[in-house]
């Protein structure tokens, strides 16, 4: 079975141009993705089962069965799901054991950016409000959420990531280029990929969709919250990409 297994996994990060790239992805004729978001292994997988075991195995043919359209062997399989980036480390130890071999890429935002951006997000579409009529105290209790914490915290997802895979099977992008640099980004992804990166770029390539969301400017005092509330080291992010970081100041 491991011959059927996904060939890359996008792993994050929540709103940092992950719809972009996955539409991008599927676009081309060596890619094979059915859909964006599985959400396989942080929400389906269910008991894990010891390593080579019946059940182990079991969820192995569960996850396939999500790649079933299409030739098996023609093309390279794929899925992006962005809540994979802050999995815990036993599951990212059995996606290792499962495909050891897989290319991982992750996308990266301005963490207050990012936060502001998964608020007008959460609020409308799961919560049923206008991010408008939310208050500071709901928006910094959001903030307080480890999840929504943990999705901008890059330096302990990588970490935890890089724990079972090497680093030479990491792509490592920003949405800064995705908006500066689209055409060089996506090749570069194509290259990682291992697929054709001279076919030509679509005329939509240098339009930027984020995902849906309500447009409201951020407030003045989310960021600072955030950069005080959240500390992150961007030295030691630099270090671990190997790349500038763009939101530095």
């Amino acid at each position: 079975m491991g011959r059927l297994m996904p060939g890359f996994l996008g792993i994050g990060a929540m709103r940092s141009g992950t719809t972009w790239l996955a539409t991008k992805l599927a676009q081309h004729p060596r890619i094979r993705m059915e859909r964006k978001e599985i959400h396989f292994f942080n929400r389906k997988i269910g008991q894990l089962g010891a390593p080579g075991s019946i059940l182990d195995r079991l969820n192995k043919v569960r996850y396939l069965a999500r790649f079933v359209q299409g030739p098996l062997h023609r093309g390279i399989r794929g899925e992006i799901t962005p809540a994979y980036a802050i999995l815990d480390p036993t599951l990212i130890q059995r996606i290792h054991g499962w495909m050891p071999d897989v290319r991982l890429i992750y996308l990266m935002r301005d963490p207050a950016e990012r936060a502001w951006s998964h608020a007008r997000y959460e609020f409308p579409t799961w919560r049923g409000r206008s991010i408008h009529d939310v208050s500071r105290d709901e928006l910094v209790e959001f903030l307080g959420s480890d999840d929504v914490r943990l999705r901008s915290d890059y330096v302990t997802c990588i970490q935890n990531w890089k724990t079972f895979f090497p680093t030479k099977q990491f792509f490592f992008g920003f949405l800064d280029d995705i908006r500066d640099q689209p055409g060089i980004l996506l090749r570069d992804v194509f290259e990682f990929i291992g697929v054709d990166s001279t076919l030509p770029a679509s005329k939509e390539t240098k339009h930027l969709v984020i995902g849906s969301s309500t447009a409201a400017p951020m407030p003045d005092w989310f960021r600072e919250y955030v950069e005080n509330t959240w500390p992150m080291d961007n030295n030691q992010l630099a270090e671990l990409t190997n790349q500038d970081i763009p939101w530095v100041r």
